[in-house]
């Protein structure tokens, strides 16, 4: 009987112990079973992917956030064309069904840097021109005059190591130190041997007479009797020379210069010393003058008086 009573007892108390087990795991079950009806009929069905490609990614995180869907930046990929941070791509594409709180991967788009201006100064236009085709970039060249050597960048803008923001870059080319020739001596030289010496130099000349010629006038008789830049002077030869030539017509020196009386020579110089306002002849010159000069003018006044013959 013993035997029997001490089996009916572990018997007994091992369904206990799986009964209160039982009891223990209820909660937890019908917790789930919960959470999971619940969700069933809470949660949203599959919605169709948005089309966010073309949008500025904020713009893109946006749309997605309004159907409970992540963002996830897959890659970059540069596009000058497009502003920066543009929706290239996008995984799930457009339309495709997705269950919220899944993620979409977008490709955006980025600019390259832009690149720094490289240093020209001491360089050849001829090495630099090769290099600027290749980058796709143009040259605008301005050439001065310097003591740096003929052909050899001095400046550039932009200057070097700015941004090189333009298709276009400026380069100032030296054209070397100007060569210097002497004036020669034109005087004496008629005009056609003068234009003769000048032909194929690179000098551009102005003719100015001593007098007054009229329209009609040719200058193949001409004479030079001055010049500017004088002979002697240094000019550079790498520019036009602008040379001024004075002549004398010929027929001011064939005519001969007029005959004029020591009398007329004092009135001359009286008259034009008035009537251009220089400094009048002081009075003890006239003095000494008009005594030596005046027997002349009075027997010039007065007529001859030839003796009449008396008839005897």
């Amino acid at each position: 009987m013993k035997s029997l009573r001490q089996q009916y007892f572990f018997r007994g108390s091992k369904t206990s112990r799986s009964s209160i087990s039982l009891l223990w795991l209820l909660p937890f079950l019908g917790f789930l079973i919960g959470y999971i009806v619940a969700g069933y009929f809470v949660q949203k069905k599959d919605v169709p992917t948005p089309d966010v490609v073309g949008k500025p990614l904020a713009q893109a995180i946006q749309t997605l956030s309004q159907e409970r869907l992540g963002v996830r930046l897959l890659t970059q990929r540069e596009e000058p064309t497009l502003p920066e941070a543009t929706v290239l791509d996008q995984l799930p594409r457009p339309g495709q069904k997705m269950r919220p709180n899944q993620t979409v991967f977008v490709t955006i788009s980025t600019k390259q840097p832009p690149l720094e201006t490289p240093d020209w100064w001491g360089k050849r236009i001829k090495d630099i021109t090769p290099i600027l085709e290749k980058r796709g970039l143009q040259q605008n060249v301005i050439q001065l005059q310097s003591s740096y050597p003929q052909g050899m960048c001095i400046a550039q803008v932009p200057t070097a190591g700015q941004p090189l923001r333009v298709k276009t870059v400026t380069l100032f080319i030296s054209l070397g130190t100007p060569g210097l020739a002497v004036m020669p001596l034109f005087d004496g030289l008629k005009v056609p041997e003068f234009e003769r010496l000048l032909e194929q130099k690179d000098i551009r000349v102005e003719y100015v007479h001593q007098r007054s010629v009229g329209e009609n006038h040719r200058c193949d008789q001409c004479v030079i009797v001055g010049q500017q830049p004088v002979a002697g002077a240094m000019v550079a030869t790498n520019k036009t020379i602008d040379l001024q030539i004075l002549l004398r017509s010929q027929q001011s020196i064939e005519q001969p210069a007029p005959d004029v009386s020591p009398a007329q020579s004092v009135v001359q110089a009286v008259v034009v010393a008035e009537a251009s306002a220089i400094e009048p002849v002081p009075e003890q010159a006239l003095e000494e003058i008009v005594p030596a000069v005046m027997p002349e003018i009075i027997s010039e006044a007065e007529p001859s008086h030839e003796p009449e013959s008396s008839n005897e």
